[in-house]
């Protein structure tokens, strides 16, 4: 039990410290299957086939397989997952040392008793700890963005350094809304009643003869339950899976109009790469992957490849907030800062990281005072802890006499030391000025193909634009209309949002942009059917492939040799899972 709790805090802390990670957050590709998920549909995997779906609901709805090999779009984190277990556990092993103790350990008796009632509280568990990411996805469903939601709006007002998170995931401003916090408070209620259980099953096994009975007893009661999830689950897969069509991952957001794309390829040139180039670049990219083949690499036909320029725009606000809190310590004579304080931002406070979320805390000029002690009053002196203030203690002899006996603590007198003002009877009291620095941003992605938008933000492209001043006006880029107009609505949201908030101040704004070549490669059909959507419609990434950046990383979604399991490892563009 101590080790499940500590694994417990662990996982907890983890996840919630890389909650506000950017590159934590699910991918669009992973949303989309989250929602197929929290759905009930078994088709998750983009294109993947049965194997591939069946290795994803395992790896999701197992109680154990989901803890040591989860997919990174479960919606039910590690540490839930933990605690689901630990309930069980402990369910198991309380109910198991009643039924010994009263001397029903029949194998039918413990089966009906302990395993079916564990299966039932894992399934009723399991749809408890979905509640956060289905409220992250109606939120996502009801708006472009998360961060518009008025959960997170009220969320912002209510925490000033919210609205300065640099990077935040739309996940962890879900997060930091009171509707998903109660799902935290959700998992202090189940860890006190998983260690109540343990508590109790330990106090009735401990009067118990047959120790080893018991925990065989134990394990044959718990683990089936893990086994027998195979014989009601698998029928239920396949069952839906002879019903569901084939999931493909479609782009949400509209794609620039062809004005945009017209005016982009009349101004950037992408020549396009030769059938040895390809053939190098998937060759690397297929080599750099757990379970792919290389050997489809070196035989592709090339049908045509042509490129197009993309481009990441970037808008930043760098920005500040400030407080003050009074804090004291000891006082043992000396000069006292005092006077006058300055204004809250007429202290001088200065960054230590450009463009990066951190705090900064100085001392805040004259705000220095002398008080009587609020704990001792003045008197320096404090009644002991240990006698009560009496000066005396009650001792008890080995023979089980007892005797009153000097406190040794405070040496008879009942007084103490008073250790918050160290005996002086006096505090000096300061105040902190704790400065919290961030630099939210707002981006935008110019691509005319159909590789999804999020893989072009992380690739390596040529900047072209850097524009950086204490307050930029819209930027101006002559290859993409739509993108100046993306520019004043990103300066106007934070002239909202930032600038019209008085507990704000914004040193710095900056533009970025960075052009990002393109390749869509179109191969020869094979012998092969094309593969349809849910509409009926041509898969978009049939016989076709792409490579992009200047660092040449591949998408290729059906790449021809992969293993089944290879979908749903955290690779590269292992369908981005």
């Amino acid at each position: 039990m101590i080790v499940v709790l500590v694994a417990y805090g662990i996982l907890r802390y983890q996840h919630y410290s890389g909650r506000e990670k950017q590159d934590s957050a699910l991918t669009p590709i992973e949303f989309d299957s989250l929602c197929r998920y929290l759905d009930g549909k078994v088709h998750v995997i983009p294109g993947g086939t049965r194997c591939d779906n069946f290795s994803a609901y395992m790896r999701n709805r197992h109680e154990l397989i989901s803890l040591f090999a989860p997919m990174r779009f479960n919606p039910i984190s590690r540490h839930e997952r933990l605690l689901i277990i630990n309930v069980q556990f402990g369910m198991s092993f309380m109910i198991t040392a009643i039924l010994t103790s009263a001397g029903l350990t029949e194998y039918f008796i413990v089966l009906f008793v302990v395993t079916v009632p564990v299966m039932i509280v894992g399934i009723f568990l399991d749809w408890l700890a979905k509640y956060e990411e289905t409220q992250f996805r109606k939120m996502k469903e009801a708006h472009v963005d998360v961060r518009d939601a008025q959960a997170v709006v009220e969320a912002k007002s209510n925490n000033v350094r919210l609205k300065l998170k640099t990077d935040a995931s739309e996940e962890y401003y879900v997060h930091m809304t009171e509707n998903s916090q109660c799902a935290g408070c959700g998992q202090i209620l189940f860890l006190v009643i998983s260690v109540v259980m343990w508590i109790v099953g330990l106090a009735v096994s401990a009067g118990l003869d047959n120790e080893s009975g018991f925990i065989i007893a134990w394990l044959l009661g718990l683990l089936p339950s893990y086994a027998y999830w195979f014989g009601y689950q698998v029928p239920i897969f396949l069952c839906k899976d002879s019903t569901e069509e084939q999931f493909f991952y479609k782009e949400a957001e509209r794609k620039p109009s062809d004005g945009d794309a017209r005016h982009a390829m009349e101004m950037e040139t992408i020549h396009p790469l030769s059938e040895d180039e390809i053939k190098t670049c998937v060759s690397d990219w297929a080599d750099s992957l757990c379970c792919y083949g290389k050997g489809p690499a070196g035989q592709l036909k090339v049908g045509k490849c042509t490129g197009y320029p993309s481009y990441y725009y970037k808008f930043q606000s760098f920005g500040e907030t400030r407080h003050k809190e009074a804090k004291y310590r000891p006082y043992h004579d000396g000069p006292v800062d005092g006077g006058t304080e300055p204004d809250l931002w007429d202290v001088v406070c200065h960054p230590t990281q450009d463009w990066a979320e951190h705090e900064v805390t100085t001392k805040v000029p004259h705000s220095e005072e002398v008080k009587t002690c609020h704990v001792c009053h003045g008197s320096g002196t404090v009644s002991c802890d240990r006698c009560g203030g009496s000066g005396s203690c009650t001792e008890t002899d080995n023979d089980g006499n007892s005797r009153s006996v000097t406190c040794h603590s405070c040496n008879g007198s009942g007084r103490k030391t008073d250790p918050t003002c160290e005996g002086s009877g006096k505090l000096l009291w300061y105040k902190m000025l704790i400065a919290y620095f961030g630099a939210p941003g707002l981006d935008y992605v110019v691509e005319f193909t159909d590789l999804p938008d999020f893989l072009v933000k992380a690739c390596k492209g040529k900047e072209i634009v850097c524009v950086e001043e204490k307050k930029c006006g819209p930027v101006e880029l002559k290859q993409s209309p739509s993108l100046c107009q993306k520019s004043k609505e990103f300066l106007q949201r934070h002239r909202e949002e930032l600038e019209s908030d008085d507990r704000i101040r914004v040193l710095k704004q900056r533009h970025r942009i960075s052009m990002i070549p393109i390749w869509e490669v179109v191969l020869k059909p094979g012998d092969g059917d094309v593969e349809k959507d849910e509409e009926g419609k041509d898969d978009p990434f049939a016989n076709k492939l792409f490579i992009y950046g200047e660092d040449k990383r591949v998408y290729f979604p059906r790449y021809p040799q992969k293993c089944c399991c290879c979908d749903c490892m955290d690779g590269a563009n292992c369908t981005v899972m």
